[in-house]
């Protein structure tokens, strides 16, 4: 067995994955039971959460430099294989136990999550989402960009945070939208909190709040079954155009130009989610603009 091919048995070592035929191998011209003692102390060790590539990388640079005594003993390996270990378990753990877990959706794209307590979040185009998944069972807690309907079952509190505000449930169901300094919430079933800079408020189901900069601004009735967007279009009510044209650029994967167009007016309307045509046609009828379609490319003009 050459150098690579003990690297190799190691790495699967480790993993568990070693067949007794390949085990019995590698314990020809390694001491296994040497490297079980020195891996059950790994505590003693100040791991670096490192990527086991990076720390095989390092490692095997330092195994082949040439710093390295050329007479090296066979005890001297032997501290080489454990330090080696050591390291490949320190990125195993590191990569199991430590790493967030991100689901992202690009343009167009729509994506349904299921958590094994049978929670489901159907993300909307390039939206996306994180967790600590090591620690689910203990704190169900989400980072959300974009838009995502929740469907969470009874169980820890669950928490979705944004950059606008922080909602808190206990098992319900909610959608979430967010733009560039703004936030809608709007509660299908049970019972949400929502709170942002100025305070906090708790919607019952067939309710919605907006949360303009970090700012409560009023709890509305909604006049909805299910999230807008997934009924194939989006409802505006006073909304930032610049988060409009954002939203065209997320349900259609296109590029878009605005001459002369005020982003920071408001618009209030339906846009349909699955007719391109439609969708821009109404939108620039209403704001008295002109438009271009070029492929990808939409050319709004307010002259």
């Amino acid at each position: 067995m050459n150098e690579e091919q003990q690297h190799i048995a190691l790495a699967k070592w480790l993993e568990g994955t070693l067949s007794a035929e390949e085990e019995a191998r590698l314990a020809e011209v390694v001491d296994l039971e040497n490297l079980r003692a020195t891996l059950s102390q790994q505590e003693n060790f100040g791991i670096a959460t490192r990527p086991t590539a990076s720390m095989w990388e390092d490692m095997q640079q330092h195994i082949n430099s040439s710093e390295m005594p050329k007479h090296s003993n066979r005890k001297w390996w032997w501290i080489v294989l454990a330090l080696l270990c050591v390291a490949l378990l320190g990125g195993l753990l590191y990569m199991t136990f430590f790493a967030e877990e991100k689901v992202k959706t690009a343009p167009k794209e729509t994506q349904e999550i299921i958590y094994a307590d049978g929670t489901r979040i159907q993300l909307s185009p390039s939206s996306e989402v994180r967790y600590d998944a090591s620690n689910w069972k203990v704190e169900r807690r989400i980072a959300l960009k974009g838009q995502a309907f929740f469907e969470v079952t009874k169980g820890a509190t669950f928490t979705v945070e944004s950059t606008q505000g922080t909602i808190q449930v206990l098992g319900t169901q909610f959608d979430i939208w967010l733009g560039d300094d703004a936030m809608r919430v709007q509660c299908f079933e049970g019972s949400v909190e929502v709170r942002a800079a100025s305070g906090q408020t708790i919607l019952e189901a067939g309710q919605q709040v907006r949360v303009n900069k970090n700012r409560l601004v009023a709890v509305e009735a909604l006049n909805s079954e299910r999230p807008d967007w997934l009924s194939g279009e989006r409802i505006y009510e006073k909304d930032k155009i610049a988060d409009i044209l954002d939203d065209l650029t997320r349900f259609y994967d296109l590029n878009i130009q605005a001459k002369n167009v005020d982003t920071e007016i408001e618009f209030s309307g339906v846009l349909p989610t699955n007719d391109l045509q439609k969708a821009v046609r109404y939108l620039a009828d209403s704001m008295g603009w002109t438009y271009e379609i070029q492929a990808n490319n939409i050319l709004f003009s307010a002259e």
